[in-house]
């Protein structure tokens, strides 16, 4: 019991990391927009220095490339993520210096949360269902008031 308590807090604690993380880097892809001139041009320089540390990691760890045969088995859907991330990186470096990264994180979050309850709800891409509850529901109002809150 002990140990599951101990991974519960570093998982916790590497999402709070993530979340400062994703912070900094709206602010720095923000402002390499600027300086490079497109949102676009920016998330590409920031996936381009991922991946190669990402590439790197994957061979220091052992891990090497991805097995092709296993990758062919994947749903189609699961490829997505990276969609997902492109959208994420360019359109934080277009909409951070327009609004601030306050405001900007407020909004994501409360996107992220909204859409988070009906997936978690839907049991979506393959996850256990958790049901929405009317605490869940409040909680994701408050959100979208703090966004309010916070542009004013």
């Amino acid at each position: 019991m002990q140990t599951a308590i101990f991974i519960n807090i570093l998982v916790i604690a590497a999402a709070i990391l993530g979340g400062a993380l994703v912070s900094a880097q709206g602010m720095i892809n923000g402002r390499l927009n600027q300086i490079v001139g497109s949102p676009i041009q920016a998330a590409l320089i920031s996936f381009s220095v991922g991946w190669v540390c990402l590439l790197a990691a994957s061979f220091a760890t052992g891990a090497g490339l991805p097995s092709m045969s296993r990758l062919s088995q994947a749903p189609w859907w699961a490829f997505l993520g990276g969609l997902a991330g492109a959208y994420m990186v360019s359109s934080t470096a277009f909409g951070v210096p327009r609004i601030g990264s306050t405001a900007w994180m407020a909004a994501l979050l409360a996107g992220q949360m909204a859409a988070a309850v009906l997936l978690d709800h839907f049991g979506a891409f393959g996850q256990a269902s958790r049901p929405v509850t009317p605490e869940k529901l409040v909680g994701i109002a408050a959100l979208f008031g703090g966004v309010w809150l916070i542009q004013r």
